[in-house]
């Protein structure tokens, strides 16, 4: 079933979804965009029975508690100049990332095996 909200906007929204760990009821997902709607992962997330943790507007979050999408790397080709574009942003120091330190020190090594992984 389909929610109503995701039949008004009816544009294709894909990302490609990998489990790095679980513990103690929450999992640390690698997600990788194919297309780039507003709240696709909070979205699709949600839909899959996932709600992301302190989501307040899709899932169980907490007044206070902020929303648990870390984004680790951007990257695309530059539109005037043609150039690769990289960037990269360090691992957030506290809730829920903490929990799962040791996973994220070996993240980017994984990051090539994400996308044939099967769609959330």
């Amino acid at each position: 079933m389909i929610p109503p909200y995701l039949k008004l906007q009816g544009k294709e929204a894909i990302l490609h979804g990998r489990t790095i760990a679980r513990r103690d009821g929450l999992s640390l997902v690698a997600i990788q965009l194919e297309t780039g709607r507003a709240h696709q992962i909070r979205v699709q997330m949600q839909h899959a029975g996932f709600p992301l943790w302190g989501d307040n507007r899709y899932g169980n979050g907490k007044r206070g508690q902020q929303i648990a999408l870390w984004g680790m790397r951007l990257s695309f080709t530059h539109p005037v100049t043609k150039e690769n574009m990289v960037f990269i942003s360090p691992v957030p120091d506290d809730k829920p990332w903490l929990w799962f330190e040791r996973e994220l020190r070996g993240l980017e090594t994984i990051w090539p095996q994400i996308k044939p992984a099967a769609q959330v």
